[in-house]
């Protein structure tokens, strides 16, 4: 399903993610969902081409948290970086401390904590709408049958 996006470089040399021209709109509409209001990013094109390349229709819900916590950045820049590229992210952040505690007092780990949940929000809504689409399309294959 990765195959819905497509790599491209900008002028200055730096990758990034499209949506591939054959996408189905129900691959757009999931993945502008999965933006959780942010405009159009890099790093979350990035993390949903990761995650339609992991969840397919026999994926189980409870085999989410070990993706999720796999796409979950190790460096602290790139933490920092993700944080920084859209102050709305604090929010998630926010989140991570009520649910799990503030006994950590290192702010790397509570970002780490709040990319989690982000991300754990857009796979989830990647997960619906893959499983959404293969139920749709069985039901059409039943009626043509």
């Amino acid at each position: 399903m990765s195959d819905y996006f497509q790599r491209k470089t900008r002028d200055n040399g730096e990758g990034f993610y499209a949506f591939a021209d054959d996408r189905p709109d129900w691959v757009y509409d999931a993945v502008m969902e999965a933006h959780d209001g942010e405009f159009p990013d890099d790093w979350r094109f990035d993390i949903c081409d990761s995650l339609f390349g992991e969840i397919d229709e026999n994926t189980d819900e409870d085999d989410l948290h070990e993706l999720i916590d796999g796409l979950v950045d190790v460096y602290n820049s790139d933490r920092l970086k993700w944080l920084a590229d859209d102050q709305s992210r604090t929010a998630y952040c926010d989140e991570a401390l009520r649910e799990f505690g503030g006994d950590s007092k290192d702010i790397l780990e509570m970002i780490g904590y709040g990319q989690y949940l982000c991300i754990s929000q857009m796979a989830h809504i990647i997960f619906q709408a893959i499983k959404d689409n293969v139920e749709e399309d069985e039901e059409d294959e039943d009626e043509e049958g």
